[in-house]
């Protein structure tokens, strides 16, 4: 069906991405990274990126680290979770087409409010208000996700269902 032999996750924060991926490389057995992970691992926290340097500067080194991944990853298997801002920039954007399926993992607004009451992890973009930040994102990068090859709905699924439902959508064993 698809011919490129990597699956990236995007979607809102909270969706599932580095649950999902890290159960489909392992069903898959193929590699698996998480973006987020790779970045804290080089240069410290998200959360500091955004507070000493800004979200600007994170977004280049979330592309970079991008690129770092798929050099490392060239002729390897992978799923690749993502951040919920990754394509947020373009060349992000360019760089997931290029070596990619890309699946989206949808949620509603609500299901992602549910989630967010008990999520313990610092999120910079949601860090005050994060209700309403919460909503302002979900508004704002509907039509940003929208690049994807697949979108899969994920709300009252299991992982498993999730993950079987990639595996059928992109043809890839």
């Amino acid at each position: 069906m698809y011919s490129k032999n990597k699956i990236a996750l995007i979607g809102m924060p909270l969706s599932g991405k580095s649950t999902i991926a890290k159960a489909l490389s392992a069903c898959m057995k193929v590699h698996y990274a998480d973006l987020d992970d790779e970045i804290e691992r080089k240069h410290g926290s998200i959360a500091s990126i955004f507070a000493e340097r800004g979200e600007k500067e994170f977004r280049k080194i979330e592309k970079c680290t991008l690129q770092g991944l798929f050099k490392k990853h060239k002729d390897d298997r992978l799923v690749l979770s993502t951040g919920g801002g990754t394509p947020l920039c373009s060349k992000a954007v360019a760089l997931l087409k290029q070596h990619c399926i890309v699946v989206w993992l949808k949620i509603s607004l609500e299901a992602l409010l549910y989630r967010m009451a008990d999520d313990g992890n610092h999120r910079p973009l949601l860090a005050e208000e994060k209700e309403k930040n919460m909503k302002m994102l979900y508004e704002q990068r509907q039509d940003i996700y929208a690049f994807a090859n697949i979108i899969v709905d994920v709300e009252r699924k299991s992982v498993e269902e999730i993950v079987q439902e990639i595996k059928k959508a992109t043809g890839i064993n």
